[in-house]
This record gives structure tokens, C-alpha cells and sequence, in this order.
């Protein structure tokens, strides 16, 4: 299973690196944890999720071989970190995302008591 998550990973950070190449306004070179939400636009829409997806992994575990790819969430995250990006380009990338994860852990928690307690029918 480590073996899978580090390939995803590794295949992830190719892609980002593809994304580097192709846009020539982001360093190639520059680390995500220091890129601003100006970075995070610069990117091609295409290459967006797999720079959330990595910076998301990150974030969760603190080390890359033990980080867990959300497929689902990674969308619709971008999305949010895209339209927070775009009003505050100052902001960094991955404070960016880690807020937006964290608030949709609270919300997923607070639903799930929620439906924890609600009477049977």
C-alpha cells in the first residue's frame, strides 16, 4: 500500500513539474509550501487538482509516504482554493488549502453528528 501511495505521489510531483514547464511564469524550481495563491493561478486549470492534491497530502500527514490521495475531495477543493486565490493572490498556496480542508473536516464532523443523533424512522 506505501508502495502505491509513494508511486502516486512521485507520479503526482511529475505532473506538477510538467505544470512548472508549461507555464513559464511560476519558478520551475520554487517549493509548493513557499508558493503564494498567485503561484497556485499561474498554473494550467489542468495541473491545478494535482498541486492541491499534493500540498493536501502534505498537510494531512507531514511526510509523503504516509499521506493518503483523496480523489474525491481534491475537485472540489480546488475550486474553493481557486476562488479564494483569486480574490487574495497574496495569500499562500498551502495555508490556503489547509484552512479550506479543515473547515470541510469540521463540516463533515458536525454532519456526522448530526446524523448520529437524529431519531430513527
Amino acid at each position: 500500500m506505501k508502495k502505491l501511495v509513494l508511486l502516486t505521489a512521485v507520479l503526482s510531483v511529475v505532473g506538477l513539474g510538467m505544470a512548472n514547464a508549461e507555464t513559464a511564469k511560476v519558478k520551475p524550481n520554487k517549493p509548493l509550501f513557499e508558493w503564494t495563491c498567485a503561484d497556485f493561478l499561474e498554473v494550467k486549470t489542468d495541473y491545478r487538482p494535482v498541486a492541491v492534491a499534493v500540498v493536501d497530502m502534505l498537510n494531512k500527514q507531514g511526510k509523503i509516504e504516509d499521506a493518503i490521495l483523496d480523489l474525491e475531495g481534491v475537485e472540489n477543493i480546488s475550486s474553493q482554493v481557486r476562488t479564494v486565490c483569486e480574490s487574495d493572490p497574496d495569500v499562500p498556496f498551502a495555508l490556503t488549502l489547509k484552512e479550506i480542508a479543515d473547515s470541510q473536516a469540521i463540516m463533515a464532523e458536525r454532519q456526522a453528528k448530526e446524523a448520529a443523533q437524529a431519531p430513527a424512522k
